[in-house]
């Protein structure tokens, strides 16, 4: 917890670094319920992803546990001291020497998606991303020049899906980049884990879709880091992208991953060479076997065959395998990743490698080549596969 000044008063919030020490910021603006664990677990998250992530007590150290005491906290609000508040965080957070970038996201959730929608209009020149959660509020859009992501409920009794579509269509009347996602059959606070509304599988894809929109919106201005400089922080990025493409994967029909993408290589075959590589990564690069033994390709050396013409040997080896078969090893790769890396010390992950058979331009560090085939192959596919969703 860290205190600032906000008028003539002091306020308070909690503040995440990551491990690099600096990165692109993101302001949270707390639900109804006050800053509880929740946003404070969730700014730590923030900043396993590579953000400063910040989140003011708008209600000066009370909290709610139910509905009726957040709706006590809510008609007792000081509204001019919560303005204040809100307004000194601001100040205090764009000053905050670990924040890099042009400009910082806020990120609000329900009542604090309504202050975040607010303070991009009033200070248009500090917010140049908002994200809202099951909250959305009419604001001066004009004045504003942030983007917007919301994720919205689809049975949600306390935001009616017609305001936000209002919302929505208000942005877009002024000119905003905006992108609302509406999650069937999830409720009000389903991203929230403490709650019973909680849905893993919606919170998970607005996890990532949230990710992958302040990298996006928050890069400008800021080099964030490629690579994690902790352990937690590579696990976080795996956990996030693997997610976020087992949820295509969960999208797509049976025809459909059987079906050549713009020509080429069909999703089973895109399945195929992740868990392929995944497992030339755990047993090539950090279990030492020979590339031979590992991936069965007698007349492909490593070391001098061009990417490509592996790729087309690994796809001419599994092209036939049933999808069934495809997905055992894709999963089972995955699942064996994070076991080996469990039982790696970060000393193993960061010591200097070169793979055998390459030369010094070839030469970095171990994590390098779990990053390229894991996240970094996760998301290049995905990209690829959710192409497939709109055909």
């Amino acid at each position: 917890m860290v205190t600032f000044a906000a008028g003539d008063r002091t306020g308070a919030g909690y503040l995440a670094l990551p491990a690099s020490g600096n990165g692109p910021g993101v302001m949270v603006l707390h639900a109804w319920w006050g800053l509880n664990s929740f946003f404070r677990e969730l700014c730590e998250r923030l900043a396993g992803a590579g953000f400063v992530a910040f989140a003011p007590d708008l209600y000066q150290g009370q909290t709610a546990g139910t509905i009726d005491e957040a709706k006590a906290l809510l008609e007792q609000r000081d509204l001019g001291a919560m303005e204040a508040i809100a307004a000194g965080a601001l100040a205090y957070f764009r000053a905050h020497p670990a924040v890099r970038g042009d400009g910082i996201a806020a990120l609000g959730f329900s009542m604090g998606a309504a202050w975040a929608t607010m303070m991009a209009s009033a200070a248009p020149a500090d917010i140049q991303a908002v994200v809202l959660f099951y909250g959305a509020e009419p604001a001066d859009f004009a004045r504003s020049r942030a983007a917007y992501l919301g994720h919205f409920a689809e049975d949600d009794e306390w935001e009616p899906l017609d305001g936000v579509r209002q919302i929505e269509a208000d942005l877009r009347a002024a000119g905003k980049e905006v992108t609302f996602h509406i999650y069937p059959g999830a409720h009000h606070w389903f991203f929230e884990t403490n709650r019973p509304e909680y849905d893993a599988d919606a919170a998970a894809l607005a996890w990532q879709r949230s990710l992958d929109f302040l990298r996006e919106h928050l890069q400008r201005g800021v080099t964030m880091s490629n690579t994690p400089t902790i352990k937690s922080e590579l696990l976080e990025r795996i956990h996030s992208s693997y997610t976020a493409l087992e949820r295509t994967i969960a999208q797509l029909r049976v025809e459909q991953m059987a079906t050549p993408i713009d020509g080429s290589w069909s999703a089973k075959d895109l399945l195929a060479h992740i868990a392929t590589w995944e497992h030339v990564m755990l047993e090539f690069h950090v279990g030492g076997k020979p590339f031979s033994e590992v991936t069965r390709l007698t007349n492909v050396p490593y070391g001098p065959t061009p990417v490509d013409q592996i790729n087309e040997a690994f796809y001419e080896r599994d092209k036939d395998l049933p999808l069934t078969e495809v997905l055992q090893a894709f999963r089972g790769a995955h699942q064996q990743l994070l076991e080996t890396l469990n039982g790696m010390s970060e000393d193993d992950l960061f010591r200097p490698y070169t793979p055998p058979g390459r030369g010094p331009d070839s030469a970095g560090q171990l994590i390098d080549w779990v990053i390229g085939d894991s996240y970094e192959h996760y998301d290049e596919h995905r990209a690829t596969l959710e192409r497939l969703l709109e055909l």
